[in-house]
């Protein structure tokens, strides 16, 4: 099933740099990601989750979250969903 058939309309394709950090943030909508490359890790008050290359990952919109991508980087294809 695609983004779009999920209701994650207009999904983008991002690629983050080795050294890129989100610091403490939360997001107005949830948003779903599929490792394309790489790695991406999560980090909230309910743990740490790493996502590796043909894997995905949900955020849920209001979850302060810090965010960053493996020492290789990371190539996601993402899709967000206000709800």
């Amino acid at each position: 099933m695609t983004l779009r058939e999920q209701g994650y309309p207009d999904p983008v394709v991002l690629d983050l740099a080795p050294d890129t950090f989100f610091d403490n943030h939360s997001h107005e909508f949830s948003s779903f990601a599929y490792l394309v490359a790489g790695e991406f890790t999560v980090k909230s008050a309910t743990g740490t989750t790493t996502a590796h290359a043909g894997e995905s990952f949900k955020v849920k919109s209001r979850v302060v979250h810090s965010s960053w991508p493996g020492t290789e980087g990371a190539k996601i294809q993402t899709g967000r969903k206000t709800a």
